[in-house]
């Protein structure tokens, strides 16, 4: 995980969240900043932070282009890096 800055697509979100586990990080998506959202070129974006793996530290990524619907499962759910996997995951897999 290199890129520092991604857009938000269901093939980065999963690569993101499949690097994060795959070193026993947790995935964490951060929304907002004292209260309001990040916006990045009138866009909301997320800070996608990989919280206690083992060789990886806290890496984060600054994902752009978040829709809204997606930003507000952020906001409302709790362990969304799942809700996301399972949903892109599944959107992928429809494509192929």
């Amino acid at each position: 995980m290199r890129e520092r800055v991604k857009r938000w697509t269901p093939e980065n979100v999963v690569e993101f969240i499949e690097w994060c586990r795959e070193d026993g990080g947790v995935p964490q998506f951060r929304a907002t900043v004292g209260g309001m959202p990040f916006k990045v070129d009138g866009e909301y974006a997320v800070l996608a932070v990989c919280w206690g793996g083992k060789t990886r530290g806290n890496e984060a990524v600054l994902f752009t282009g978040v829709p809204k619907e997606d930003l507000v499962e952020i906001l409302t759910r709790r362990g969304e890096w799942r809700y996301f996997l399972a949903l892109f995951k599944e959107k992928l897999s429809r494509e192929d």
